[in-house]
């Protein structure tokens, strides 16, 4: 569990990895200064930024490879510059942008027999859901449920995501679902 000082670290790993890069238009380094053994566990997270209460940009990792506070660095500025679905921030966007960061527990396999009995197990507002099929692949964190309350239109949105139709179903689907710890 992140402590408050912990939380408060990881925002501003945030915010001076884009501010870095809205002065200097690369990524900076991460200097490896003496943080908790919280934030330096190998785990994944996803960056994102709203202005307004508008999605900004949003970029994230599903599979740990680093520190937490070096994926929340290099995230941070990703969905700043990096985001194909937005032009880079600009400094004046940086006044006014909420960064919120997810942080991933381990994603599980769900099993299921069929459509319906993959949407009997969603847990709305809970779940963030990995959909795969062949080299479709998307994820929508628990945040988007707030946009999507039904697993339906949640399931339906993802599959769309992933570049296939919203009615798109296969056998050969593969779904896993994981949890996120919310910094605002």
């Amino acid at each position: 569990m992140l402590t408050d000082n912990d939380k408060a670290l990881l925002l501003e790993q945030a915010k001076t990895s884009i501010l870095y890069g809205l002065n200097h238009h690369s990524r900076n380094k991460v200097i490896n200064k003496d943080v908790s053994p919280n934030i330096s566990k190998i785990q994944s997270c996803f960056v994102t930024l709203y202005i307004r209460n508008k999605l900004r940009g949003c970029i994230g990792s599903l599979n740990a490879s680093q520190a937490l506070f070096k994926d929340v660095h290099d995230n941070a500025y990703a969905a700043a510059f990096e985001d194909p679905r937005f032009p880079k921030l600009t400094k004046d966007e940086f006044n006014t942008v909420d960064i919120e960061i997810s942080i991933l527990s381990t994603s599980e396999k769900i099993e299921f027999i069929d459509e319906q009995d993959l949407l009997s197990q969603l847990r709305v507002g809970i779940d963030g859901l990995i959909f795969e099929y062949k080299h479709h692949r998307a994820t929508y964190l628990p945040s988007v449920w707030n946009m999507l309350p039904k697993q339906y239109l949640f399931l339906n949105s993802l599959k769309e995501k992933a570049g296939l139709k919203s009615t798109f179903w296969s056998t050969q689907v593969k779904c896993y679902r994981y949890t996120t710890e919310t910094i605002k």
